[in-house]
């Protein structure tokens, strides 16, 4: 459980562990730098109870903290737990009835008010190229690994690095993965977004510097050898973020063109042929305002009939 000013929470995520209808947990709490008394009220818990282990350390960010917690760890399988959420009463008894009765190395598990799957295993292949599409949930929680998949390079983020860092984590343990993947109709985690508002995900402003910074650190978690194997995913994620950040630009600056993502999406295009989507094709190739402020238009409208009229099928997750 990394923790960052989570005293006015920390005490519901901890009490949700202690709680729990199975016994058999170690609980390790990092306190990653707060100012406020985190590291008071989780050592409390830590006077009280045996399984609960508290450490402190200046102020790294998230990755650091989650590597920092697992390094302590001593239990064969690891889930993450946000300071500001909780589990589910018998969370700690599903994940052991799944490993006693699996064979998987990973375990994504459904949650509240969040995505709910159909429960089906998966190979290695097709994991990969859903964690680079992020086609189920891949922020840290809700999942249960197998702690040979956290090598050094799991959690070496760099400390800039703090919104969607988790995404990252997630991409370079499908590629430690020498197994299956299994996801579960279980509901097993409380998300309580609404509990911190200051969370990292509320509060981290982006910018095109961040966005360019962020998706070099993407595409260097892949393993080079396996690069050009899922250069069709990488290109689409480097197009997509292009569009997030240009969209309602029609009068594009200079930065737009002559930077980190942009080049990628020519070499991408040009070297190793890959054909993206028609509109993400225009949208980084498109320069004239007028042309950029028709193409806007037209995909607010293919969106809005896309949301409205087509109920997408979906090979994971149900409602």
């Amino acid at each position: 459980m990394p923790a960052y000013n989570a005293g006015a929470f920390i005490a519901d995520a901890i009490e949700s562990l202690i709680t729990q209808s199975q016994g058999n947990w170690q609980l390790v709490i990092v306190d990653d730098g707060s100012s406020d008394d985190t590291f008071e009220v989780a050592s409390r818990y830590e006077r009280l109870d045996n399984r609960i282990q508290v450490l402190r350390q200046e102020n790294q960010g998230p990755s650091a903290a989650r590597g920092r917690g697992v390094a302590s760890a001593s239990g064969e399988w690891i889930t993450f737990l946000d300071a500001d959420d909780c589990l589910e009463p018998n969370a700690v008894e599903t994940f052991t009835n799944c490993v006693e009765k699996g064979n998987n190395l990973i375990y994504i598990y459904s949650h509240h008010d969040g995505w709910k799957y159909y429960s089906q295993t998966i190979g290695l292949e097709e994991y990969r190229r859903a964690s680079l599409l992020q086609e189920y949930n891949t922020g840290p929680c809700c999942k249960l690994f197998h702690r040979s998949l956290f090598t050094p390079n799991v959690f070496d983020i760099p400390s800039n690095i703090r919104s969607g860092e988790d995404w990252i984590m997630n991409i370079r343990i499908a590629f430690n993965l020498t197994g299956t993947v299994a996801f579960r109709r279980e509901i097993v985690y409380v998300c309580r977004n609404y509990i911190n508002p200051k969370s990292l995900m509320k509060t981290q402003k982006g910018s095109w510097e961040y966005t360019n910074a962020y998706f070099k650190e993407f595409i260097d978690s892949i393993p080079l050898e396996c690069q050009s194997e899922y250069a069709y995913e990488i290109a689409l994620n480097l197009s997509q973020a292009y569009h997030s950040q240009w969209r309602k630009t029609w009068i594009l600056p200079k930065e737009s063109k002559n930077c980190y993502i942009p080049e990628r999406l020519r070499y991408y295009e040009e070297c190793q042929n890959i054909r993206l989507p028609v509109f993400n094709h225009i949208e980084y190739n498109v320069t004239n305002p007028l042309f950029r402020m028709i193409l806007d238009y037209l995909e607010r409208m293919v969106g809005l009939v896309r949301r409205h009229l087509i109920t997408p099928k979906h090979r994971y997750f149900t409602s």
